[in-house]
């Protein structure tokens, strides 16, 4: 009998920073993406499964980028041993700023998701 992980172990596999490169580095938070070299990488791309994770090397706190992964909100990992999902980055950063943490500028996370993911997609 086929049973469904526990939430906290998928939002844990979903977040898991080791599966990804590094992008790019801003203050204490990594952008992170699947690697173009991975196995399965074409096959994440053509299923809109790429996402962008923005990860808190500090708070060890990640954020993936919208996704069919995350119903395509952003999910914030781990707060109270459980993932929150946003619909706008704007979300994001209003949350950071309760936390007291600086979030990566928006312009920077658009651009990214738009030459990272979005254009993988496209050419899926």
């Amino acid at each position: 009998m086929e049973t469904e992980p526990h939430p906290f172990v998928s939002a844990c596999r979903r977040h898991n920073p080791h599966e990804r490169a590094v992008l790019m580095e801003h203050g204490p938070w990594l952008a992170l993406l699947h690697p173009r070299n991975s196995p399965d990488y074409a096959q994440r791309s053509a299923a809109g499964r790429l996402s962008l994770q923005l990860w808190n090397c500090d708070e060890h706190l990640s954020i993936l980028a919208p996704s069919i992964e995350t119903d395509f909100a952003f999910e914030v990992f781990p707060v109270n041993d459980e993932a929150v999902r946003l619909s706008c980055y704007r979300g994001v950063t209003d949350f950071l700023d309760e936390l007291e943490l600086a979030a990566i500028p928006r312009p920077i996370v658009s651009d990214l998701y738009a030459r990272f993911v979005l254009a993988a997609l496209i050419c899926a």
